[in-house]
This record gives structure tokens, C-alpha cells and sequence, in this order.
């Protein structure tokens, strides 16, 4: 807070424009990795600029690359034109997962009666009933949300985020029990049953930044780290 990146810059013609760099949340990744360390500075201090920079800087995510016609978030603006190879807009599973996870660590924190609470809560509804409405037959999510065949394979590292994230929702009561609940078993049951007898967790798309084909025997600690997260809160709704 006693050195943030600068907010505007000056541009040749003397244009004063916000500016859109990596000190800044400008890709969903960023989503989770800052703001559930900024709530808990502000729980552990009860100081109230900490959630003030996350509603700052997560309204400034909103603006680059928050899809309000599709309740989802581009992985950054430069995927706001992107097609997949159906005809679809592109929204990488992970990148979402990221973003659905991020509000669930973020509204554990912030108090209920914050002025700016129900705007977290109004993202999570929308993703959450976007996300309900996309989930596959066989329990997972595509790695390209919209569009199954890009590539036409699982990739678990998205679903282990929106099982955690929606297990969550319900267990604090944002989510109705009846209507998301199944949704959550069938997934959780997809991801235990890419669980070899090892306990090594495949299907996981490697380190990226969009959907692309991988070696489906293929794992990754941030994987492994969303299942025991979702692990978790399923533990919790199932008591």
C-alpha cells in the first residue's frame, strides 16, 4: 500500500490513460493469487485499506476482462477476440477456476456487512449459475468453456476449483442445497475417479495461460492443491 503501481499514465499526446500491467491484476490468475492475502492482512489487522485495494483492484479486473454477457472472465483482455476452432468465445477453465476460487477465499474474509460485499457476492451468484449451466455430462468442465472440442479431452484443474468454490457457496448458505448440490457430487466423483491407486490426481492441464491438448497422465501441485480445498468443503456439506 506504501508503493502501488501507478494507475495512469501519460501517453505522447498527453492522453491520460489507466494503466494495464502485471503489478496490477490484469490476468485471472491474479485473482486468486492476491486478494485472499490482502482480506486476510485486513482480517489479521483490522485495517479496512487492505479490502479497499481489493475492491479497487478487482474493479479494475472487472473492467478489462469481466464477460458480463457470458458471466465469466477472460484469462486477460488480449482473449476478449479470440475464437475457438467452434465458433466460440474463449474462456479456459482454469483461468475461471482461478477467478470462482478467488471469491470464495476473498468473501471468507470480508465482513457481511462491507458496503462493497454484495458486489463480490453478485459475481459469485452470476459464475456459479453460468458454471452449473456448462458442466459436462460426465461431471467435469471443458478446458474451453464454451467449447468441448478445444481440446476435445479433460482437463481436471479447472473442475477442482469449481467443485471448492460451489461446495463452499452452499455450505454458507449463497447457494440453494437442491439445485447445485448434485452437480457437485457428479463432479467430485469425476475427480476421485481420476485418482490412480497411487492417489496421483491426472487430467491435468500443465502450466499455461489458455486451452491447449496435453498428455492426459499429465498432474500438477495447483491441481492437487484445488482437490484438497474441494476435498474439504465436500466433507463439510456431506456432514
Amino acid at each position: 500500500m506504501a508503493n502501488p503501481p501507478a494507475h495512469y499514465i501519460t501517453d505522447e499526446k498527453g492522453n491520460k490513460r489507466k494503466t494495464y500491467n502485471r503489478q496490477r491484476w490484469n490476468w485471472s490468475d491474479a485473482l486468486y493469487m492476491a486478494p485472499p492475502v490482502w482480506a486476510a492482512l485486513a482480517d489479521a489487522t483490522g485495517d479496512e485499506r487492505y479490502f479497499d485495494y481489493i475492491v479497487q483492484e478487482w474493479k479494475q479486473a472487472n473492467e478489462w476482462y469481466w464477460s458480463a454477457q457470458d458471466s465469466l472472465y477472460f484469462h486477460d483482455r488480449r482473449d476478449i477476440k479470440k475464437v475457438s476452432p467452434g465458433g466460440q468465445r474463449v474462456f479456459w477453465a482454469r483461468g475461471d477456476g482461478w477467478v470462482h476460487a478467488g471469491l470464495v477465499e476473498v468473501l471468507q474474509y470480508l465482513p457481511k456487512d462491507h458496503k462493497d460485499r454484495d458486489f463480490f457476492v453478485g459475481v459469485y451468484n452470476k459464475m456459479s449459475a453460468k458454471l452449473l449451466a456448462l458442466q459436462k455430462d460426465n461431471g467435469t468442465w471443458a478446458p474451453s468453456l464454451l467449447d468441448e472440442m478445444h481440446p476435445p479431452q479433460d482437463d481436471i484443474s479447472g473442475t477442482v476449483f469449481y467443485v471448492y468454490a460451489l461446495a463452499w457457496g452452499i455450505n454458507n448458505d449463497l447457494l440453494d442445497e437442491v439445485r447445485y448440490r448434485p452437480a457437485v457430487e457428479k463432479a467430485w466423483l469425476a475427480l476421485c475417479e481420476r485418482q490412480d491407486e497411487n492417489g496421483r490426481l491426472k487430467n491435468v492441464q500443465p502450466v499455461g495461460g489458455f486451452p491447449v491438448a496435453f498428455d492426459s497422465d499429465n498432474t500438477d501441485i495447483f491441481a492437487v492443491g484445488g482437490f484438497i480445498s474441494a476435498g474439504c468443503e465436500v466433507l463439510k456439506m456431506l456432514e
